[in-house]
């Protein structure tokens, strides 16, 4: 009884240097087992995102299509490959917010499932005449091409609002015959002629008074600056041959043309001298010559 009295306190100091192991040991056990946790949480993190980016190129390709018109039932009308079509729209996207022209992106069932912006890139052509509908809303334009090729094209929400005039650039995309921009351009650029025309007026016969009137109008101004200013006369701001067709307008601005043309290549490409407006450049162009 007195040894085991005597051994009993090295028995406990051994008990509490083995507790405080193990002790020790499951700290570190815990240390460990959270870092693995925190490991497979990363791990899973990087399939489920793996997964989502399988599942995003194993879908079938989307399309693009132009917004034409929306009806009661939710249903719209976009015009996608060469065809019009009615499809449904995505919860997710405004209905109310879709506008003419506007392009709209179209899932493997060809339903809208995103608004985009307008188109901006196409062809542009000049505005001949806006054109009404059965309601009085000008939604469609007669223009020309750079062929003068006529044809009828729809507009775009983005240009219903606005003033047109006969005459303006507009921005047109030839798949669905949309216009969405007017293009600005110059005073000076829609007056310039694209090249120098080979009519003289030698070669015009029977409109010798036209010719002189047109030339003490138009050629003067140009040709002897010097003398207006020096007699302090105001030049005219140029002249508009309205006459029916067939009476010689394009052969006599043809003829000022090219008699401008000489003069701007004697004065080193001045860059006025040809600024005379052709009779082609139509109704909206003369219309800025009364202004």
């Amino acid at each position: 009884m007195r040894r085991k009295l005597t051994e009993s306190p090295r028995h406990v100091r051994q008990l509490e240097e083995r507790l405080a192991s193990l002790q020790a040991q499951l700290a570190r056990t815990t240390e460990n087992n959270e870092r693995l946790v925190a490991t497979l949480k990363e791990a899973r993190a990087q399939i489920v995102t793996l997964k989502e980016e399988v599942d995003r190129l194993a879908q079938p390709p989307s399309g693009y299509g132009v917004f034409l018109t929306q009806y009661e039932d939710g249903t719209v009308d976009v015009f996608t490959g060469g065809r019009k079509l009615r499809v449904a729209v995505s919860p997710a996207v405004e209905l109310d917010s879709l506008r003419r022209g506007q392009e709209v992106l179209l899932n493997d069932a060809l339903n809208v499932v995103d608004a985009l912006g307008f188109e901006r890139a196409g062809e542009v052509v000049m505005l001949k005449e806006v054109l009404d509908n059965i309601e009085g809303v000008a939604d469609r334009a007669l223009v020309i091409s750079h062929a003068d090729e006529e044809r009828v094209v729809y507009l775009a929400d983005t240009l219903i609002a606005g003033q047109l005039r006969a005459g303006d650039s507009l921005l047109i995309e030839t798949r669905s015959a949309y216009a969405y921009e007017r293009i600005p351009k110059s005073e000076v650029e829609e007056l310039v002629l694209e090249e120098v025309p080979d009519i003289d007026y030698h070669d015009i016969g029977g409109l010798d008074r036209q010719i002189e009137q047109i030339r003490d109008a138009v050629e003067l101004p140009f040709l002897h600056s010097e003398l207006f200013r020096e007699h302090y006369l105001r030049p005219p701001k140029g002249c508009a041959a309205l006459r029916p067709p067939g009476c010689g307008k394009t052969l006599i601005g043809q003829g000022g043309g090219q008699l401008a043309g000489q003069e701007d290549r004697r004065a080193a490409g001045a860059g006025e001298a040809d600024q005379l407006l052709p009779q082609h450049q139509g109704s909206g162009a003369a219309q800025q010559v009364r202004r």
